[in-house]
């Protein structure tokens, strides 16, 4: 760990990020910082952003999680709708497409109707979706996200679906996945991400090596106010980064409180 880190010790709430990127946080502020108690709120400051103002925590986690394997027994393939709806609720992310959960789904599986292997970057309880919309030929999902519960709870889900445990903990920041599949998930993942290193965002998407890659962008924030340019990025800065990076958008559209692009090689 690097000195800027020494000496600290995450709090309980934070026991979930994954630890290299708890430690990368806490050396970056550990050297803006010159004492620990500015440093350790600047650290948790920065977790919040990543996961804490997304998950739950608490009794309301441990809730979920007690319940998980009752949850993945009712799974019903054939009728997933309400499955779906009650599974995305729990992460504050996915719980504001409920209102247009069928639109939003079904837009991302016609993109990726061809696709047999998929990835999910910052997935959070996103892969609970799936059996709302994967493609009738799929055979993997890989999962990425921080918060090592949601990765367990992926691996779970896709081994009740039949496919590979392949969800893994990863700091999206600094680390890019060296895997290749026929398309890629980036759902209001660009900002959290630029708010943790500038441009960080546009680097990882230029560095995914999938042909088809979806990106959306929250159109306001998680109070429901029009806030989306004070997280990290917005809809219209990433059409600007986009044509100054040469990624071709080659289809938009504005789904509930998201805007999604999709971008084919």
């Amino acid at each position: 760990m690097d000195d800027g880190a020494d000496g600290y010790t995450p709090s309980s709430k934070y026991a979930c990020v994954y630890p290299p990127c708890v430690e990368r946080i806490a050396a970056e502020e550990g050297r803006r910082h010159k004492s620990a108690r500015d440093r350790d709120r600047a650290v948790r400051n920065r977790l919040y952003q990543i996961t804490g103002a997304y998950s739950r925590t608490g009794q309301a986690a441990r809730q979920f999680e007690r319940g998980l394997e009752d949850r993945l027994r009712a799974l019903d393939d054939s009728d997933p709708i309400e499955w779906c709806a009650d599974s995305l609720r729990a992460h504050a992310s996915t719980r504001e497409r409920l209102g247009v959960l069928v639109e939003f789904y079904g837009f991302i599986g016609s993109v990726c109707s061809r696709a047999s292997t998929i990835a999910d970057y910052g997935c959070g309880l996103n892969p609970f979706a799936l059996p709302l919309w994967k493609p009738a030929g799929l055979t993997r999902c890989d999962a990425y996200d921080a918060d090592t519960r949601s990765i367990g709870y992926a691996n779970a889900l896709f081994r009740r679906m039949g496919l590979p445990e392949s969800a893994r903990a990863c700091d999206l920041a600094v680390d890019t996945p060296r895997g290749v599949t026929d398309a890629a998930l980036l759902l209001k993942l660009l900002p959290v991400l630029d708010m943790q290193i500038s441009g960080r965002g546009i680097e990882l998407l230029r560095q995914i090596a999938s042909p088809v890659k979806i990106v959306s962008f929250p159109l306001s924030g998680l109070s429901g106010t029009e806030r989306a340019r004070r997280i990290g990025g917005t809809a219209a800065r990433f059409e600007r980064d986009a044509a100054e990076s040469g990624i071709m958008i080659s289809e938009s559209r504005r789904v509930g409180t998201e805007m999604v692009y999709v971008i084919a090689d």
